[in-house]
């Protein structure tokens, strides 16, 4: 059992001129436990807190 956090960030302009979700980081304690560089994968973050 745990806390699910889900972040599902906005869009923003890519380098081509078209929309694209943007990047997102989940940090606990001041480290790092999920990441989405918002291209490769458009699920943005998620992580269960135990």
């Amino acid at each position: 059992m745990g806390y699910l956090v889900n972040v599902v960030p906005g869009t923003v302009t890519g380098a081509d001129g078209k929309l694209q979700q943007a990047p997102c980081v989940i940090k606990v304690d001041g480290k790092k436990v999920a990441e989405s560089d918002g291209v490769t994968s458009t699920k943005g973050c998620s992580y269960t807190i135990k």
